[in-house]
């Protein structure tokens, strides 16, 4: 059974998506940060991270350039999850995101549907 590691302080959001990951044949890991991710990735390493960009400790971004610099991660599927509108979202996080090798960027509220696409495109590029 593949496995998503997902990095979100919104207790509610990460267990949201981890139900519906595991109705789609998923296993999942929540951790509130990047710091948990990092630790959790050592522990196990999953078929795909889900991670919002703005966390305390560390965030989206900076632990995705950390999986990119690390030749064990570097090949993990990475789904980016923002607030807001992708439209007045500063431009600068999202060129960021795509130029560190995000697979994708979604932005908060996300239909549950847009999940489940981005998740299958993401596994088919890999």
């Amino acid at each position: 059974m593949p496995s998503v590691l997902i990095v979100d302080d919104e207790p509610a959001l990460g267990k949201m998506i981890g139900i519906f990951v595991t109705g789609i044949g998923w296993e999942y890991q929540i951790v509130s940060n990047g710091e948990e991710a990092i630790r959790m990735l050592q522990e196990k390493s999953p078929n795909l991270v889900i991670s919002d960009f703005s966390m305390p400790v560390m965030n989206g971004l900076q632990l995705l350039a950390y999986m990119r610099s690390n030749d064990v991660f570097k090949d993990v599927p990475f789904i980016m999850i923002s607030s807001g509108d992708p439209r007045n979202l500063e431009r600068d996080v999202l060129a960021e995101a795509m130029e560190l090798g995000a697979n994708a960027v979604l932005s908060k509220p996300f239909q549950l549907s847009t999940l489940a696409q981005t998740i299958e495109e993401v596994r088919q590029e890999k």
